[in-house]
């Protein structure tokens, strides 16, 4: 079977595992490894069940040493790691080397959401995949359209202002399509991604009023762009 190519959950998990242990790597043979490879086939169900082998100890210690061809500390010791990586690799090494605590946040947040994946259908094409990976961008994604949450936003909008008014662009929709506006405004979940798989109850706050166009924004690149950063930019033109 070809090499499937490790997606972005994957990678954020290895590097985290990579920064570990990186004095030492654990035996192939060891619990932890083996624990590691049964995490990496949590975050690709429809991957690994299709391969017995997929993300076996082999693979696994070849994009650590992938890794090791990428971190200093490895290579000014006059070592080399497996060079060649992929550009994924180095994008990923270049983001969040500096900052291992935040890696070790999202990683763990990417486990503990691939518990709800099962129930949590695949996300809108038009939403690109966040720098946190696609289950913590499918997760937000089904947050955003919980139909409680939604209405209860709508509700506490309308009882607050009067009126579902986008809270990027400001234009109040009820002026244009009058009873229909409720079919252009959207509700956009405000906290960071790693952070969603440990809230069981959203609060309104966590919650903000937006209009398809510029929710489609806010999704359309990584990193995503914030709700204050996209009125300023069309506040600017810039």
């Amino acid at each position: 079977m070809t090499p499937k190519n490790w997606t972005r959950d994957e990678l954020i998990l290895a590097l985290d595992f990579y920064f570990d242990h990186r004095s030492a790597f654990p035996p192939q043979s060891s619990e932890v490894a083996w624990r590691f490879s049964q995490e990496l086939r949590r975050v690709a169900p429809d991957l690994s069940s299709e391969d017995a082998a997929y993300r076996n100890m082999n693979a696994i210690y070849m994009k650590l040493a992938n890794f090791q061809a990428l971190d200093p500390y490895f290579t000014s010791q006059g070592r080399k790691g497996l060079e060649r990586g992929g550009r994924a690799d180095a994008e990923l090494w270049n983001q969040y080397a500096s900052n291992p605590q935040m890696l070790k946040g999202i990683a763990l947040a990417i486990k503990q959401a691939a518990v709800e994946l099962p129930a949590i259908d695949e996300h809108d094409t038009m939403v690109v995949e966040a720098d946190e990976g696609r289950i913590l961008t499918r997760l937000h994604t089904y947050r955003e359209r919980d139909r409680r949450l939604v209405t209860a936003k709508k509700l506490e909008a309308l009882t607050r202002v009067g009126k579902l008014e986008c809270e990027v662009c400001e234009v109040d929709f009820g002026n244009i399509y009058g009873s229909y506006s409720d079919a252009v405004i959207e509700v956009h979940h405000r906290l960071p991604l790693a952070t969603l798989p440990t809230i069981r109850r959203t609060k309104m706050s966590d919650l903000a009023i937006v209009c398809a166009n510029c929710h489609r924004v806010i999704h359309s690149k990584a990193p995503w762009l914030k709700i204050e950063e996209l009125r300023e930019q069309m506040r600017t033109g810039s």
